[in-house]
């Protein structure tokens, strides 16, 4: 059986594959690329083309550097419309939780019931945190 022939399962975004061409993604991700890659004919001729660019924009000398200004510029742009996406997500979920604690404040009559529930809030929020930084760490 060819390695075609087994399904490779949904193929990762090009820019992925990309800059696992370059060696620039975290192990983890590098990985899963990997085995994805040995599945899929169109992910493996993607990374073959990106290879190749990579090769030829190297073999540019300061070209090549000005290149790789533009990706990091570009890497820069995604991961600050990606904050922009988390400080939005967080205000409405902040407003859903402050309405939450005044519905439960009516409800129970006592301020200890939404105190413990925005104290069981945070630290489930802190918790969230410190798994995502040690994931991207």
């Amino acid at each position: 059986m060819r390695p075609d022939d087994v399904h490779a399962g949904p193929c990762p975004p090009p820019a992925d594959v990309t800059a696992y061409a370059h060696g620039e993604l975290l192990e983890w991700r590098r990985a899963e690329i990997a085995r994805h890659i040995l599945r899929c004919a169109a992910c493996r001729d993607l990374h073959a083309r990106a290879t190749d660019v990579f090769v030829r924009l190297r073999a540019l000398g300061d070209e090549g550097d000005l290149w790789r200004d533009d990706v990091a510029l570009a890497r820069r742009l995604a991961a600050a419309r990606r904050r922009r996406t988390a400080v939005a997500a967080a205000v409405v979920t902040t407003g859903a939780a402050g309405l939450l604690f005044c519905w439960l404040r009516e409800r129970s009559g006592s301020l200890v019931a939404p105190a413990m529930l925005h104290v069981a809030t945070n630290s489930l929020g802190t918790l969230a945190s410190a798994i995502v930084h040690r994931l991207e760490g």
